[in-house]
């Protein structure tokens, strides 16, 4: 390994420490050769991320970590067989991946004390507590942003294409929305796509994305062009409308020539 110090790689100019901070799935989204964290200090593009979350799989001591030295109030009931990378056990029903294991890598060092689905769920995609967590507290814009929320913070893409996308349903259980799926605090602008359908269905077709029925793209057009002049108006005559949050209110006020003007509370 190279001793020299490990200069940023990214231009968002973020520490690991700082990045971890923001949440331990921001890591995988900026991609490890970006962060310095490789032998070499050859820069390479990130890389796409699948993040395949298993809520209500089976556990961890039935496939990839047995623990089958402990006592058998613990461990699963399953045995353990060998892998093709010494000293790497997993569960005996998952013969093809105990092939190819020294193709992945295998973290059995995470842990946390949540005993709740919903803030468990929300500590383990956003790397953080849930902020005001207690017994099913479903998801709210307090949450920490989920990883690809982090992600389009910290790096936001400029062709166009989403930086996450979460199919094929929105976590929910009953009324229950599972926290830690969006952007959290980070607001609905950095929410990944949300995609409701299957897509390996030949009716597939993403939501949201065509016009209702009776609006023309010629409509829409008139509809921007509309708002760009009434914005152009507004810059002109020096009047902005701002929102002030003061406490449990939010004052609308009027803006112009540097002084505020009615000012009402709501």
């Amino acid at each position: 390994m190279n001793n020299q110090k490990l200069q940023h790689l990214h231009s968002t100019g973020i520490l690991r420490r700082e990045l971890l901070q923001v949440g331990f799935s921001g890591l995988f989204g900026l991609g490890m050769g970006n962060l310095g964290l490789t032998a070499s200090l050859n820069t390479k593009k990130p890389k796409s991320v699948i993040l395949v979350f298993l809520t209500g799989a089976s556990s961890h001591i039935d496939m990839f970590d047995m623990k089958p030295d402990a006592p058998v109030e613990i461990r699963g009931e399953f045995k353990p067989i060998s892998t093709n990378v010494s000293g790497i056990q997993i569960s005996e029903h998952l013969p093809m991946l105990a092939m190819r294991a020294n193709k992945y890598a295998l973290v059995r060092s995470m842990a946390h004390k949540e005993n709740n689905h919903l803030v468990a769920t929300h500590h383990t995609i956003t790397g953080h507590q849930q902020p005001g967590g207690f017994f099913d507290k479903v998801a709210s814009r307090d949450d920490w942003p989920s990883f690809s929320s982090a992600l389009d913070y910290l790096r936001p893409r400029s062709d166009g294409i989403p930086s996450g996308i979460n199919l094929p349903t929105f976590l929910l259980e009953g009324p229950l929305t599972w926290p830690g799926q969006h952007a959290g605090f980070l607001g609905p602008r950095h929410d990944p796509w949300q995609i409701n359908q299957d897509p390996a269905k030949p009716d597939f077709k993403v939501d949201n994305v065509s016009l209702f029925p009776g609006i023309a793209i010629d409509r829409v057009n008139e509809r921007n062009l509309l708002l760009k002049q009434v914005n152009d108006q507004q810059k002109k005559s020096g009047i902005y409308y701002l929102y002030e949050k003061t406490g449990a209110s939010t004052r609308t006020c009027t803006l112009g020539f540097s002084f505020w003007q009615n000012c009402q509370s709501f």
